[in-house]
């Protein structure tokens, strides 16, 4: 009898996991309206990088969608307060330090991903606005371009 290895679920990321698809209304449901409002706020900073990138309501994440197709160079999942952010960049590391001293929380970088993963506030979006338009312009390129 030949034994197969099992497949641990848990290691897939977000973007790789099957999941059912849900709307905005799940989403302020589930998590609030603030949090919600700021992934809105973070869709009209990447519209200003290329306005054909969507929403993709999923029920674990709210990923970003091109042409529909996914195109998850950012990742959110909307809190009460907050929207967890998980972003594909070429080089995580240098964008630590940057975000911390601007006051962004829960910095860190995924061990098997490289994702940097970041907490954005309404007060983030009102004050680094700029930033954030940098941050999601370099996960853009970079996701496109490779």
């Amino acid at each position: 009898m030949t034994t197969l290895p099992l497949i641990n679920f848990s290691e897939l990321e977000p973007e790789d996991q099957e999941t059912e698809t849900k709307d905005r209304a799940y989403w302020i449901e589930r998590s609030g309206l603030v949090g919600v409002e700021i992934v809105d706020s973070c869709l009209n900073i990447i519209h200003e990088i290329d306005k054909r990138v969507t929403l993709n309501y999923n029920q674990s994440y709210i990923g970003l969608t091109y042409q529909n197709r996914s195109k998850n160079f950012a990742l959110f999942v909307p809190k009460d307060t907050f929207a967890r952010t998980s972003i594909s960049l070429p080089d995580s590391n240098k964008w630590i330090e940057l975000l911390s001293s601007r006051g962004f929380k829960a910095i860190s970088i995924h061990k098997r991903n490289g994702r940097l993963k970041f907490r954005i506030s309404k007060e983030n979006i009102q004050n680094d606005s700029k930033l954030l338009s940098e941050i999601f312009r370099e996960s853009y390129e970079y996701r496109f371009n490779s």
